[in-house]
């Protein structure tokens, strides 16, 4: 696994009527042992590699749509349990998913109620962003978008943008290129960024699109191009992010 990182699982616990079958100790165990192999991610996580339904009743999971085409096991005894975790040891995700995770997502849709979130709600939150005249544009998985009207609170002696406001417009579209992407709960901090200026920023306004490069365990790696509304290339940027 040392390509791909540890394996995503999701678990779902299902129906027990089995009382000689411990479920949550079960899978504690397991999970134990495999510390070093497996992460639990949440149901909703796009990111699971496989679901792993732990049930006390044979039929008890029924229902497990919503892991289109994604590794599904059932575990309903302590036996099946440890016969599964040399299986888990040996897993890999299938092919599509390791191309997915080694060219990152290309600006694939999002949850219609997360994508809301990002663009409509977070934005209220960012007092900086408001008082630089930062934009949120569109969103997509590992792809942001972002606009900064030029206005003279931004400008240096020379009448220009100051480097400092390019600089957080494109800091700013990395990081939710990379929160979009982010599991619940997860944290998004830049760590590193470095910036070429290319043109003065002074008339009319610039737009910065951001992809996510690389998204490992506990760090990601963005690249921003900030253009004019010509198409010119103002500023490039690149950035590192962990991720906790």
């Amino acid at each position: 696994m040392k390509d791909l990182g540890k394996i995503r699982i999701a678990i779902k616990y299902c129906g027990g009527c089995n009382p000689e079958f411990d479920r949550v100790k079960a899978m504690v165990g397991m999970l134990e042992r495999l510390a070093r192999t497996v992460d639990v991610v949440p149901l909703d996580d796009e990111r699971a590699d496989m679901l792993v339904a732990v049930e006390g009743c044979p039929t008890a999971c029924a229902d497990l749509g919503g892991f289109k085409g994604k590794k599904v096991v059932v575990l309903s005894s302590q036996e099946a349990v440890a016969g599964f975790v040399p299986e888990l040891q040996s897993f890999r995700a299938p092919e599509s998913q390791k191309i997915r995770r080694k060219t990152m997502p290309n600006n694939e849709p999002l949850n219609p109620n997360f994508k809301d979130a990002l663009l409509n709600r977070l934005p209220g939150r960012m007092a900086f962003w408001r008082l630089l005249g930062i934009e949120f544009v569109d969103v997509g998985r590992g792809w942001a978008k972002m606009r900064m009207p030029f206005a003279e609170k931004l400008t240096n002696s020379a009448g220009s943008s100051h480097g400092g406001a390019l600089f957080t417009l494109a800091d700013s579209a990395g990081s939710m290129a990379l929160v979009s992407m982010a599991a619940k709960g997860e944290i998004v901090t830049t760590v590193e960024m470095k910036i070429n200026f290319l043109r003065p920023f002074d008339s009319g306004e610039v737009v910065a699109e951001a992809r996510i490069l690389h998204c490992g365990k506990t760090t990601a790696l963005g690249d921003i191009d900030i253009k004019d509304e010509g198409g010119a290339l103002i500023a490039k940027g690149t950035a590192t992010f962990l991720r906790k």
